[in-house]
């Protein structure tokens, strides 16, 4: 049997809230960097404060047209993208407690400008008998506003509703914030195959299939 090998690669990175720092590292979620001791390691990755941006809220029915738009606008530059129809979009991205958060910025007459969408994944850590409540950033589409000011302002109300750690691979934009928001590399690579074998590598950042 042939194997083949995967059509893209992404790496993941994470961020912790300042909070849960030295139980994230003590579980072996995200690892300290070599050379480098656990307080310098919480330094140099705390998460930035976030800027209040007017008209961001969270997601309602009414938004899923909107939403549809912008995304399926933003996903167009990649070249791997789903392509989402209203219905898909409500499963997807319309707030469930402990699921999927989404948030949209409006403008004063109301239309969506703007949107990013984190997945609930909780841990349990059996040997440690400890818990971690993650979020994995999700689809996302910015267009008014900075994409590092749209992640951050989605990272800062997960972690204030008590999320511990926010990961993110590499692919879509992803790479661009990594830096700029203190996100550390996890050392976990995702192994992205297609039925169509015909399809050569595809970059993390011409990819625009999110798994979680």
């Amino acid at each position: 049997m042939i194997r083949r090998p995967p059509r893209s690669t992404p790496l993941y990175s994470s961020a912790a809230s300042d909070v849960y720092k030295r139980q994230v590292h003590g579980i072996g979620f995200s690892e300290v960097p070599e050379g480098c001791t656990l307080d310098k390691a919480i330094e140099l990755t705390k998460v930035p404060e976030s800027a209040n941006i007017p008209g961001m809220r969270e997601m309602t029915k009414e938004d899923v047209p909107q939403v549809r738009a912008l995304l399926s606008e933003y996903l167009k530059k990649f070249t791997l993208h789903p392509i989402y129809t209203e219905e898909g979009i409500a499963h997807l991205l319309l707030p469930r407690k402990d699921i999927v958060y989404t948030y949209v910025i409006a403008d004063a007459e109301g239309r969506v400008t703007d949107f990013v969408s984190y997945h609930i994944v909780p841990y349990s850590v059996l040997k440690q008998e400890a818990e971690c409540l993650s979020a994995y950033l999700f689809y996302y589409a910015p267009s008014k506003t900075s994409l590092v000011d749209l992640i951050n302002a989605g990272l800062y109300r997960m972690m204030k509703g008590g999320v511990q750690i926010v990961a993110l691979s590499d692919c879509m934009d992803n790479a661009q914030i990594i830096k700029e928001l203190n996100f550390a590399w996890v050392g976990n690579c995702q192994q992205i195959y297609m039925y169509n074998y015909s399809f050569k590598y595809i970059p993390p950042s011409e990819m625009a299939v999110i798994f979680i």
